[in-house]
């Protein structure tokens, strides 16, 4: 995604880099586009234009991340902690 959709991946680092919390737990997006943009990296192919729709989530995604999160994120916890948090969970022991 990042060589054929550079914009929307760079917003997605945006997003990373703000919230502090990345899309995927094995990898950030930063790395990514880093990847895509190494002289061995594979050929993306042709790069996907970004249309007005585009323009307007990219715009609503900025005015979102000048406000704090909504949700308390879980994400950096690692799937364990999620599960034992859980409302009633006993420890699965």
């Amino acid at each position: 995604m990042a060589g054929r959709r550079p914009r929307l991946a760079e917003l997605c680092a945006l997003v990373e880099r703000v919230r502090q919390v990345p899309f995927n737990p094995n990898i950030t997006m930063a790395e990514l586009i880093a990847l895509s943009r190494r002289r061995d990296a594979p050929n993306p192919g042709i790069e996907v234009e970004e249309t007005a729709d585009f323009e307007r989530m990219e715009r609503d995604v900025h005015a979102a991340l000048h406000k704090p999160p909504t949700w308390d994120s879980k994400a950096r916890t690692g799937p364990g902690e999620i599960l034992h948090s859980a409302a009633g969970c006993d420890g699965c022991h």
